[in-house]
């Protein structure tokens, strides 16, 4: 039997701002609002945004993996919203500010949402092979298409 993510709940300061901050950078309309969640559904799962009291506000990770249309116009949105991307999951001094990361073919970013959470946008899967891994980089972003031409 294949087992499939159904949905994840993320803890958020306001569950309504975060579930339309997140869409407005996915491209992805937001979802319902049922109580107690705020839903983005992406596909097959959907990021469930429950607002939660200061004190249980917990940092998440989140990995969305996406295909390269994707990642160029979300990594754009990011860009011009003005929020710092990261090559990896760090704290704003990290060096890859600014920077994406290339890992097992692919691509990917990290960004911090408005509740602290760690979000990655990615273009392939994870690889754990110490030897696909040595590979790993990270480089300054140059998009695939120059900007208003997508």
């Amino acid at each position: 039997m294949p087992i499939h993510i159904d949905h994840i709940i993320v803890p958020a300061r306001d569950k309504v701002e975060s579930m339309n901050w997140i869409s407005h950078l996915l491209g992805v309309e937001p979802g319902p609002v049922v109580e107690p969640f705020a839903v983005v559904e992406l596909g097959e799962a959907n990021l469930d945004y429950m607002t939660v009291p200061e004190a249980n506000l917990r940092y998440h990770h989140v990995a969305l993996r996406v295909d390269e249309d994707h990642f160029e116009d979300i990594l754009a949105r990011v860009i011009d919203a003005g929020i710092d991307h990261f090559g990896h999951p760090q704290d704003p001094q990290d060096p890859a500010k600014g920077e994406i990361y290339y890992s097992n073919g692919g691509r990917g970013f990290y960004f911090w949402d408005p509740n602290g959470h760690a979000m990655e946008i990615k273009t392939s899967r994870d690889s754990f092979d110490p030897e696909v891994q040595a590979n790993d980089y990270t480089a300054p972003y140059v998009p695939a298409v120059p900007a208003g031409h997508r």
